[in-house]
């Protein structure tokens, strides 16, 4: 029976949604692509007449397309040397060029630094003053 139920809600829904979708259907009415956009056609057969093609169509031999893809180097060899721009020599400093002195200085300088920015920490928690055992008062109930 379930079977048979559920067969039967398969083919309904089929052949609504096929009903839905028939040219017979939309023949009268009016698309909702036409609705939105009235002059869907006009622009679509505009863009067609004034296209040209995309540059990757032109390229018809293999030196073409390596000059497309590779433009800096073209011809024969393809790889060139480059030069890199010279750096500024106090930015490309290395810390092995440093003298020991110099490190020890900076090393203090930013250990110093570091003691003033933090503050000092508190002693006096978690510390509570020992009382006399003889002098403590005992409760009263």
């Amino acid at each position: 029976m379930k079977t048979f139920f559920l067969l039967m809600t398969v083919m309904t829904l089929g052949i609504t949604s096929v009903y839905a979708q028939s040219e017979a259907r939309t023949a009268g009415a009016q698309r909702t692509k036409d609705r939105l956009f009235p002059t869907y056609a006009q622009d679509v057969a505009k863009m067609k007449t004034t296209e040209t093609p995309p540059p990757e169509m032109l390229i018809t031999t293999p030196q073409a397309l390596m000059d497309k893809l590779f433009p800096k180097a073209s011809g024969a060899g393809g790889a060139a040397a480059r030069t890199a721009a010279p750096a500024n020599a106090q930015q490309t400093a290395l810390p092995s060029s440093k003298s020991a002195e110099e490190v020890a200085k900076e090393h203090k300088a930013k250990q110093v630094e570091i003691q003033a920015k933090t503050p000092p920490p508190v002693t006096d928690q978690g510390q509570e003053p020992r009382k006399n055992p003889a002098n403590t008062q005992k409760p009263q109930n």
